[in-house]
């Protein structure tokens, strides 16, 4: 696979899921034979191979092939173990690992085209030459390593799968993503670094390989904030079909998220300005409205979600279904009213607007059920849920 040179990253990460999905098809019928032990031992030597031959590349299409071979080797771990919960992490992996490595292969592509070099070590003030592109890479780069992205998530619960089994799989799983946080840590800090008076090479590049990038870099984003409705929707109902148990770890999951989510928003907010202009250039100055619009609404996602997690699953089935009807129609009155007369900012004005209005009928909805809306007594309330 490092040396496999494929123009479509996408369709060859499918092919290689694919094989891996059949393999989980039949693991759990190999749980705990001897099988299934072989199946994991091979898996954890090769993602600590892997991940460790990983570090020692500079050509970045090596880096990235090594790093698929040791998350599918984690997946394939998942698969020897059998259990539920290493069934439930290894699909999402495959989700999240799909996406972000598929944006990673498009963006080093398209760096080497104009650079005319593909090694890390040349990848030096690459936001300030192809500003765009360095954007959207970190994005992918994120996705792989950083919270809250999903695939840190994934790992979270693959670690409590392995080591319910042994103790020697959760040490592979921390070494070898040790090694993976390495190599992502330097390569992001490398494209970051900033020198004044560099050309600026974007201006090659072609309209569709912009669809593609921004369209990837979206999706990674959306697969981080749909990650509970990914999972309760497309993930849970398979696990319970074959296992007859729903993963007992997404309310805690869901409340790391909250919690991860809320800090990283209010940064967005605050420093929008600055980063659209520094990424995008002065004349995308207007969009900053917009961003900021969009960013405000996420946060008040973050809030409704708290809000939600922390009421009793009885109640707050009803409550959602209250909140969502609200929201829903203040949402599609607003921006039929507004997008008439203000265009794309009164699509954002009515978002933000239904948005809002999801969060006050919770508001309204948890202190009829729950009692008074305290910060500390709410956090405290969403924490106490997950552990429950």
């Amino acid at each position: 696979m490092p040396t496999y040179c494929d123009p479509c990253p996408g369709k060859r990460n499918a092919h290689f899921a694919i094989r891996i999905y059949l393999l989980l098809k039949v693991s759990p019928i190999i749980n705990g034979t001897a099988a299934g032990i072989c199946i994991t031992s091979v898996g954890a030597i090769t993602f600590l191979f892997a991940s460790f031959i990983a570090v020692s590349q500079s050509d970045s299409k090596r880096v990235l092939a090594y790093s698929t071979i040791s998350t599918l080797a984690l997946i394939v771990m998942c698969a020897g173990v059998g259990t539920y919960n290493a069934a439930w992490s290894a699909l999402l992996l495959i989700i999240f690992h799909a996406v972000a490595k598929s944006l990673l292969f498009l963006c080093v592509g398209v760096i080497d085209h104009k650079i005319e070099s593909r090694d890390i070590e040349n990848m030096d003030f690459l936001i300030m030459r192809m500003p765009k592109v360095a954007a959207m890479m970190n994005i992918g780069i994120a996705g792989m390593f950083l919270a809250p992205f999903g695939m840190v998530i994934s790992k979270a619960v693959t670690l409590k799968a392995l080591v319910d089994i042994h103790p020697i799989l959760g040490v592979a799983l921390a070494f070898g993503g040790g090694a993976t946080m390495f190599f992502y840590a330097k390569w992001m800090g490398k494209t970051l670094m900033i020198k004044p008076a560099i050309e600026n090479k974007e201006h090659a590049i072609s309209l569709w390989e912009w669809v593609t990038l921004v369209g990837l870099s979206f999706l990674t984003l959306a697969v981080c904030l749909l990650f509970p409705l990914i999972s309760s929707r497309l993930v849970d109902p398979y696990i319970y079909a074959v296992y007859g148990v729903s993963p007992p770890l997404e309310k805690t999951t869901l409340i790391l998220i909250v919690m991860l989510m809320a800090p990283v928003t209010v940064f967005l907010a605050v420093h929008s300005e600055g980063l659209v202009v520094f990424i995008f250039g002065p004349a995308y100055g207007p969009a900053v409205v917009l961003v900021r619009i969009a960013i405000w609404a996420g946060l008040m996602l973050v809030v409704d979600q708290m809000l939600s997690i922390s009421m009793i699953a009885a109640e707050r089935q009803k409550a959602d279904l209250a909140a969502l009807a609200v929201g829903a129609l203040v949402t599609v009155a607003g921006m039929y009213v507004l997008i008439s007369a203000y265009g794309v900012t009164g699509a954002s004005a009515g978002l933000l607007l239904g948005t809002s209005s999801l969060l006050a009928a919770r508001v309204i909805l948890y202190r009829r059920k729950v009692g008074p809306v305290s910060p500390p007594a709410l956090l405290w309330r969403t924490v106490a849920a997950g552990v429950v």
